[in-house]
């Protein structure tokens, strides 16, 4: 049972601490009545997509925004302001009058920049801790073995390692790659390597945009010590059907985008599937007695179905199924010792699987012109399996002589479900505020074992064949404080209950981060958080 003690103990302190967050906000500026918000979203001109990080201010004015991982903004009106700049890399800046606008919320167009008359090498500010890698970086990025893989960029970062030369696996801060959280359109998943960490289970060609979190993690998150890795894939192009046919030396894929109807609702999919084991077969067979092969593979399944309402309501749906399979397969006919010449059949079977299924419906929905929130239902998977079959019979009487059947498995299942907002209730504060409630089901590690014949009679095991039911809470609220041009604060917390079984885990975890930055090219940050 759930102790009411301790979840009441910890609700009384997150009253607290809101009610003080509340006080604050209001003695950094009294003017409650100052006219409403202006706000909208930033969209490519030609695929419809929604921008992420895109930079927004008044013409003139050091104010401005950013757009949230939906592509939504927030302005407060200035006295004079009557045009906005928006700036984002890889497309043409532009000014928006705002008489021509019309009544918020704004779609704003960015145009892709194709220019190719000149290069101009440009070093992108970023937040301290973090990198955000868009599909056209990702693109650019050298290719091992004719695989391209993002997440060998994040190598590159202070404090983030890849473990053996060549794989893709991150180590962050000495933490262990398990350490890291993985959100996949805001959906967790637990194991993204193929290969043993040589490949990431993510397609280019479906990715919006990756952001790693290393250092001063956002309230929003919890639940892991050593990083958070965003990743968003496209919803697909609005205008226009497109994609395409790659082929490596490890493996090939299809990609393809579109329309369905009139445009409002767009598709994406994607899938890749190694040809290893087509090699690997033919080696092994002609390497060895019998028949016998070996071999590995492994495949990916990427969709996104999206539907837009209005430019205030998107629903979309995100499926992703993958597996690695390693196996070993024999058959062959052999005398065995001792047997006075007696032939015997002997047929074995190993394997060895590994994956992730994901699906999650996400509604993203605009209130106000200073409140946008998201709403997301899921279930995540990951499975392993390791067994062992071998057989032994008589090919005169075809009847069995001996077999050995051995498994072992693990895994994870989730239910989980998330509600987020951004609200920008004066210009200097924007607030950040969800929940999340998450049913896990638990497998530590199940064993079978099965033995029938040679003298035995039948012997089944099972050990450990259950699955723990867990359920885990969590609530957060944040607030970046503009204290200052160049002088940002960010304060926050994060709260979880985590109950297994009869015992419940309460956890406050508060989080403080300070960036200053004096200068164009100069920029000091400090963070704490626990």
């Amino acid at each position: 049972m759930v102790n009411l003690r301790q979840i009441s103990r910890v609700s009384m302190k997150i009253r607290f601490i809101f009610s003080l967050w509340l006080l604050l906000i209001g003695l950094s500026n009294p003017s409650w009545g100052q006219p409403g918000g202006m706000g909208g979203f930033v969209e490519d001109a030609r695929s419809g997509e929604r921008l992420i990080g895109v930079r927004i201010q008044w013409v003139g004015q050091p104010a401005g925004a950013y757009t949230n991982a939906e592509g939504f903004f927030s302005l407060s009106p200035l006295k004079d302001g009557d045009r906005l700049a928006v700036q984002y890399p890889g497309y043409a800046a532009d000014t928006f009058a705002i008489a021509a606008l019309g009544t918020p919320p704004w779609v704003l167009k960015l145009q892709p920049d194709l220019t190719l008359d000149s290069v101009l090498i440009v070093a992108r500010q970023s937040s301290p801790g973090q990198l955000s890698l868009r599909m056209e970086q990702i693109k650019a990025l050298p290719a091992l073995v004719g695989e391209l893989d993002a997440l060998r960029a994040f190598q590159l970062l202070p404090g983030v390692a890849g473990g053996n030369e060549g794989t893709a696996a991150l180590y962050v801060r000495g933490g262990s790659p398990d350490q890291n959280l993985v959100l996949l359109d805001d959906a967790p998943l637990y194991y993204i390597n193929h290969v043993g960490g040589f490949l990431s289970i993510f397609d280019p060609n479906s990715i919006k945009q990756m952001r790693l979190i290393k250092g001063g993690f956002p309230a929003r998150y919890g639940g892991r010590l050593s990083s958070v890795l965003e990743v968003y894939t496209k919803d697909g192009h609005q205008q226009e059907r497109q994609g395409n046919f790659h082929l490596g030396l490890l493996s090939a894929g299809l990609y393809v985008e579109g329309p369905l109807g009139e445009g409002k609702t767009t598709y994406l999919l994607s899938a890749r599937r190694s040809f290893i084991d087509a090699f690997t077969r033919i080696a092994s067979q002609l390497s060895s007695p019998g028949d016998y092969s070996a071999g590995y593979t492994f495949y990916d399944l990427n969709g996104k179905l999206t539907h837009r309402f209005s430019p205030q309501d998107v629903l979309s749906l995100s499926v992703y199924h993958g597996r690695d399979h390693l196996f070993t397969r024999g058959d062959e006919e052999a005398e065995e010792p001792g047997s006075l010449g007696k032939v015997f059949r002997y047929r074995s079977r190993n394997q060895l699987n590994w994956g992730n299924t994901l699906a999650s419906l996400k509604w993203q929905h605009l209130f106000h012109d200073r409140l946008h929130g998201k709403l997301i239902a899921g279930y995540t998977r990951f499975h392993f399996l390791t067994g062992i079959q071998a057989r032994k019979t008589d090919p005169e009487t075809d009847t069995l002589a001996a077999s050995l059947q051995q498994e072992l498995r693990s895994g994870v299942q989730d239910l989980f479900l998330r509600g987020h907002i951004d609200w920008y209730p004066l210009a200097q504060h924007h607030v950040e505020a969800g929940v999340v409630a998450t049913y896990h089901r638990f497998r530590p590690g199940s064993s079978y074992y099965r033995t029938e014949g040679e003298g035995s009679g039948l012997v089944e095991t099972r050990l450990n064949d259950r699955w723990l039911p867990a359920v885990e809470l969590q609530a957060y609220l944040a607030d970046t404080w503009q204290l200052a041009p160049g002088l940002s604060l960010e304060v926050g917390l994060h709260a979880s209950l985590f109950q297994v079984e009869d015992t419940v885990y309460p956890l406050l975890q508060p989080r403080l981060q300070a960036t200053w930055q004096p200068r164009p090219r100069w920029q000091a940050f400090a963070s704490l958080s626990r």
